[in-house]
């Protein structure tokens, strides 16, 4: 064995150890948890005269309904954590570095929806606040479709999973990524307008897409 064998880890699948999947679930959960507590603290209450707060409130609402899409992106995200660590049977490390990429856009998201709810009042900034959620959002899934990919070649998925159900959660899984990368094309033709996409995708990711017959998902 020559020494650049013994001094680099093992690179190669194959050769990767295993491990159960609950400590990283915790770790994620944190996540979630302090991105959350970060989105909340950005919003701020109006500034305005004596007397006016409540027409600074209602100018200010396209901001507050940025920052509930936030929430229901960040729900979204965790949701389908969940359901990913639901079916694993284990793991390795090539798994967790792209789950720590898949999770990018959403330990953005208190960063990215900042710029959105800055950027509600002017159409040329909130257009640019979209394409950086949008490159994000592609960058992150993009990860969580290598993935899934990775995960189903190396055969870390559990036995027995109802198969009719897992096809179409694996299949929107390695495809979802093209929702942002749409709405990052059409800013360039319809502007604001091209938020749709992404906002379809965080309400999709709200449905009950649990395999069915499972007690420990």
């Amino acid at each position: 064995m020559g020494l650049r064998s013994r001094l680099l880890p093992p690179l190669a699948p194959s050769r990767q150890a295993t491990f159960p999947w609950s400590r990283v679930e915790a770790f994620i959960d944190g996540l979630y948890a302090i991105a959350a507590t970060l989105l909340v603290l950005e919003l701020r209450p109006p500034q305005g005269q004596a007397g006016t707060l409540g027409d600074a409130l209602l100018d200010q609402w396209p901001t507050y309904l940025v920052y509930v899409f936030g929430f229901v992106q960040m729900f979204g995200g965790w949701a389908a954590s969940r359901r990913l660590g639901a079916m694993l049977a284990r793991a390795d490390h090539y798994v967790l570095l792209m789950t720590m990429l898949a999770l990018m856009s959403f330990v953005l998201t208190p960063f990215t929806f900042a710029v959105l709810g800055d950027a509600v009042h002017d159409r040329a900034d909130f257009v640019a606040g979209v394409r950086l959620l949008s490159i994000v959002l592609t960058i992150s899934l993009v990860g969580l479709a290598a993935n899934m990919m990775y995960i189903r070649r190396r055969g870390y998925f559990r036995e027995g999973l109802h198969s009719e159900a897992f096809e179409r959660a694996y299949f929107a899984s390695v495809t979802v990524w093209v929702l942002p990368l749409v709405a990052l094309g059409l800013s360039y033709l319809i502007g604001p307008w091209a938020l749709v996409p992404i906002v379809v995708m965080a309400l999709l990711s709200l449905l009950p897409f649990d395999l069915p017959g499972d007690e420990t998902i």
